[in-house]
């Protein structure tokens, strides 16, 4: 089971593009953001029980 990329909850946008810009130079993007479908069903769940900060 995959989690969601736990830089993507931070509140700083220079943190979450130099994550990901790491993660691309790295090759690891697409295994950092691919998710199986039970995970995602399972995520969309979640958002109805806890909203999201935006």
């Amino acid at each position: 089971m995959r989690q969601i990329p736990t830089f993507f909850a931070s509140e700083d946008d220079e943190l979450v593009l130099r994550q990901i810009l790491r993660h691309y130079l790295d090759g690891t993007l697409p295994s950092v953001l691919t998710a199986h479908r039970d995970d995602i069903e399972r995520w969309e769940r979640e958002q109805h029980e806890k909203p999201l900060r935006v």
